[in-house]
């Protein structure tokens, strides 16, 4: 920067010198020393801006590495945690198990986790434990989104007509028995083959919902 200031400075004092000298200018010598000084002072102002822009990026630069380095740790964090909690997850047998046990959070908070990170080919079984799991929990909103969700999505589960019917459980506790009616007539038309058990639960509950019959 110096430099550059002493380059500038040489460079005017040279024009103006030859300016005065070729156009035999009136200027006097103290005219020519003020506009200098007033020149230099010019330029140690620019030295001065560009001295704190650079300050100025260079905490910016620290900044962004101090987050970067924030977000990575914690991120790092948040994998040790996903990997931790895979490798504790257990197959889902173990957490109907748990279930049928009576611990309803212990098996939905099993159930999630073998949802999340398993590579398992029962997802459909599983949200229809999970929902089961809040059947208990009398939490029948939670529970008719994951029958559905069986359903829907593994429309070819072994579980997926139990989840129809016991959606039609959920909706009857929200006292919706018009669209309990609809999934039971749906139960019916697409899996006309399940189990005579299956068959006359679904019988019952068209029963004890006064279902309009075809």
């Amino acid at each position: 920067m110096k430099n550059i200031i002493l380059f500038l400075l040489t460079f005017f004092l040279t024009f103006f010198s030859g300016a005065e000298y070729n156009s035999n200018s009136t200027t006097n010598g103290s005219e020519l020393y003020t506009k200098i000084l007033d020149l230099e002072t010019r330029l140690r102002e620019i030295e001065g801006r560009i001295q704190h822009t650079e300050y100025t990026y260079k905490q910016l630069i620290a900044k962004i590495t101090n987050l970067t380095d924030d977000m990575n740790y914690r991120f790092s964090k948040m994998d040790q945690k996903k990997s931790s909690e895979a490798d504790t997850v257990k197959d889902l047998k173990s957490y109907v198990k748990i279930f049928e046990q009576g611990d309803f959070s212990g098996a939905r908070e099993g159930i999630n986790n073998y949802i999340k990170y398993s590579n398992g080919t029962d997802k459909g079984e599983a949200y229809y434990w999970l929902g089961r799991c809040y059947m208990e929990e009398k939490n029948y909103n939670e529970a008719g989104t994951y029958f559905l969700k069986s359903y829907k999505y593994y429309p070819a589960s072994t579980k997926a007509a139990d989840s129809l019917l016991h959606l039609s459980f959920s909706l009857e506790k929200l006292d919706k028995k018009n669209r309990a009616c609809t999934i039971l007539g749906r139960l019916d038309a697409e899996y006309p083959n399940r189990s005579e058990e299956d068959k006359l639960l679904s019988k019952q509950q068209k029963t004890k919902l006064k279902c309009a019959t075809k």
